[in-house]
């Protein structure tokens, strides 16, 4: 889907959610749902999967640390940043990152008792 059509889904659903109309938010949780391939497999070709090496950020990853696996990486920086690096990780490219942050909103609002209630949080609460 094009990203102005998931922008303006992204508007719907924050509008959705202001509204606390579980429907409408279960309907574009499911919209979206099928956008991520079931299927994505670990990529084998790391140097193409980072074509967009960060050589500064580079530096500050303390040498204890595997690079092998562990790449900083040039996003866009347009708030989406996050979502935009996990694009990039499960498909080699930025083009799900809004779809990943929609589907991520609507996760956390369709369970937000299961979350709220996380057995994890009472280790620190």
């Amino acid at each position: 889907m094009g990203e102005s059509l998931v922008l303006r889904d992204l508007l719907q659903l924050k509008r959705a959610i202001s509204n606390e109309n579980n429907t409408q938010v279960v309907s574009l949780q499911q919209k979206y749902s099928g956008a991520v391939p079931d299927d994505l497999l670990p990529w084998h070709n790391w140097e193409q999967r980072f074509r967009r090496k960060d050589s500064f950020a580079t530096l500050l990853v303390p040498e204890d640390i595997p690079s092998e696996r562990l790449t900083p990486t040039i996003v866009t920086g347009n708030g989406n940043c996050l979502f935009n690096a996990a694009s990039i990780n499960l498909v080699g490219n930025e083009d799900l990152g809004v779809t990943l942050r929609l589907l991520t909103a609507a996760e956390l609002f369709i369970h937000a008792d299961f979350y709220a209630n996380h057995p994890r949080y009472d280790h620190y609460f």
